[in-house]
């Protein structure tokens, strides 16, 4: 019974994509390299806000991409997101 009065419940969600994998960006016509995944949205609250204007669930799966080619990094929903 050690901590469970303080347990929170927790949903394993699986992403479609691997770390590693090139996909293509479906609304933004751009490829993206995924460098790390994260089963819900975990960035800042204000980036939410005034960057992901789509306003996708907070609650699957979010891609930390590399756009390809550039320096430029970046969250993505994954319903953003397809096979290359």
């Amino acid at each position: 019974l050690f901590g469970l009065l303080n347990c929170k419940r927790f949903v394993v969600l699986e992403a479609a994509f691997s770390m590693g994998q090139m996909v293509h960006h479906r609304m933004l016509e751009y490829r993206v390299i995924i460098y790390d995944v994260d089963p819900v949205f975990e960035g800042v609250e204000e980036w939410y806000e005034h960057v992901a204007r789509s306003r996708r669930p907070k609650n699957q799966p979010w891609h930390h991409v590399r756009v390809g080619g550039l320096d430029a990094r970046t969250h993505v929903a994954e319903r953003h997101l397809e096979a290359d």
